[in-house]
């Protein structure tokens, strides 16, 4: 299943940087997809406070998902009544490996602009949107309430293999566990001219599948290969564009 998550990564985009013929207002760059984690919630029976969840890191061939969190960007900026941005693209592990620094030590996007510098370079604009990983706890939101155990960073999958669930309505499925998309990151505007940070947003958003979907009895099955791929996109469009307001607000 992770080789076909792989696969469709593969052909989900198309994407090539737009430069406009006069400044633009804004620039956008994503460095989110370098790589998507599985997490496998682990036994909470015993009471231990430490993260023990299972990790499998899955790397992004041609981060495929920055390129549609880039359109996502540009979708979001127009939908506020911006101009058409510049969109901006990198793959360099550098940069990437910059970021797992700055989330390890805990500093804000300030502390990556830096690294950067070399992809802004002919980027007519006097802002940057530009998205980041965010760590937080997780907190897998159900209608009734929430759930969630260790951190979660980036954009992947969330996986409880113990929590009962039920189908209302429809045959009253029972069944256990479910798989969640998750994107955890910051949305940053930065004001190219001063290099200063002026607001930062963060997005914490998940789309669940519950385990009576499956029908091998494996939560991670509640969710195709497909299904798993078009709930992160559709994460990336839907939470930028619900923020994107407040990231502009005067």
């Amino acid at each position: 299943m992770r080789r076909i998550l792989v696969m469709l990564l593969v052909g989900a985009c198309a994407c090539a940087a737009r430069a406009a013929d006069a400044p633009a207002r804004y620039a956008v760059l994503s460095l989110l997809s370098d790589q998507i984690t599985v997490v496998v919630r682990a036994d909470t029976t015993t009471g231990s406070t430490l993260d023990r969840n299972r990790r499998q890191e899955i790397a992004v061939p041609g981060h495929v998902l920055d390129k549609r969190m880039v359109l996502a960007m540009d979708d979001a900026l127009r939908a506020a009544g911006a101009s058409p941005p510049v969109l901006l693209f990198t793959a360099d592990p550098s940069i990437f490996a910059r970021q797992a620094e700055m989330l390890d030590s805990g500093q804000g996007v300030a502390n990556l602009l830096e690294a950067v510098g070399p992809v802004l370079k002919g980027a007519d604009a006097r802002f940057l949107v530009i998205a980041t990983k965010y760590r937080h706890e997780a907190t897998m939101r159900f209608s009734n309430g929430s759930t969630g155990s260790g951190v979660l960073s980036g954009l992947g999958f969330y996986v409880d293999t113990q929590m009962e669930s039920h189908e209302y309505g429809g045959a009253g499925r029972t069944g256990t566990g479910f798989v969640a998309a998750y994107a955890y990151y910051v949305l940053s505007l930065v004001d190219l001219q001063s290099g200063r940070v002026l607001r930062e947003v963060p997005v914490m958003g998940t789309r669940l599948a519950l385990g009576y979907r499956s029908e091998t009895g494996n939560p991670w099955d509640a969710m195709t290969a497909q299904e798993k791929i078009a709930a992160l996109e559709a994460l990336l469009r839907t939470e930028t564009r619900r923020v994107m307001p407040e990231l502009l607000a005067p």
